[in-house]
């Protein structure tokens, strides 16, 4: 048998699937097949955890704190740096109760920029300081991910109902967040689809343009429309402002929370 050949194969879902360079040298040839898009995304995901790796721990939190408020957590605080009391961020989630009313679920946040798996030990200290500050729920945001042991005893913490109940963003979970939020995601120089910039541009050109046609319909009615004039010449200037980073920088160019 001809090894060397070329064959066409095709996956579960009817695609074309080709075959990656590996191959066994041990006959005989063994060979891994991977569909191109399963390689792409693999590629693609090693190279936004390798980007976020290489962010500061503050550039990181504030990548974290602006995934925060895209989610529409409120009352968001940042904790770091300094002693910040077991969370580096913390805020409230409001959520619908079955009987139609507003509660508010109390969030710590702790960001861990790891190229390892963060044990035990770190995590259920994390929790203790959550437990004796009132929260609900404590968030693990990591570039790594839980190692089996801590996977286990957060899954026997949250079991027993302990609270805070104990969640955890893991790197590919991050990826999916950065893939949502996509203007975070080309804030911080990590878009994968090539378009944040152009997605970030189209929300406020249209926000601008929903100003314009409110000034007008004011103007028509004869009531004074200079404060939506002013709001769109606002969003004009940060539009401008935000297309000369781009040509500048290739990027819209990041601005680093302050401290508190």
């Amino acid at each position: 048998m001809d090894h060397e050949s070329s064959t066409v194969q095709f996956g579960m879902d009817g695609h074309e699937v080709r075959p990656s360079t590996y191959c066994d040298s041990l006959q005989p040839r063994v060979c891994v097949w991977l569909a191109p898009q399963q390689l792409q995304a693999d590629a693609t995901m090693t190279n936004i955890v390798t980007s976020l790796q290489e962010l500061s721990p503050i550039t990181f939190e504030n990548l974290v704190f602006d995934l925060m408020q895209s989610l529409g957590v409120e009352n968001l605080t940042w904790r770091t740096p300094g002693a910040d009391g077991g969370r580096d961020i913390e805020g409230d989630l409001p959520a619908r109760d079955l009987s139609g009313g507003l509660v508010y679920q109390r969030w710590f946040i702790e960001c861990k920029r790891y190229t390892s798996s963060i044990d035990w030990p770190t995590v259920w200290g994390k929790a203790a300081y959550a437990q004796n500050g009132g929260a609900d729920f404590l968030l693990i945001v990591t570039t790594s991910t839980l190692s089996p042991t801590c996977e286990s005893e957060v899954t026997k913490w949250n079991l027993r109902r302990e609270r805070p109940v104990i969640r955890a963003w893991r790197a590919y979970d991050l990826e999916r967040m950065l893939g949502q939020f996509s203007a975070v995601a080309t804030k911080y120089g990590l878009s994968t689809s090539g378009d944040g910039e152009g997605k970030a541009f189209q929300d406020l050109a249209f926000e601008a343009a929903k100003l314009i046609q409110s000034a007008y319909s004011a103007a028509e009615f004869e009531v004074d429309s200079s404060i939506y004039l002013e709001a769109a010449a606002a969003l004009a200037e940060l539009l401008s402002a935000r297309m000369d980073e781009v040509s500048n920088y290739g990027s819209i160019k990041l601005a680093v929370r302050g401290r508190i």
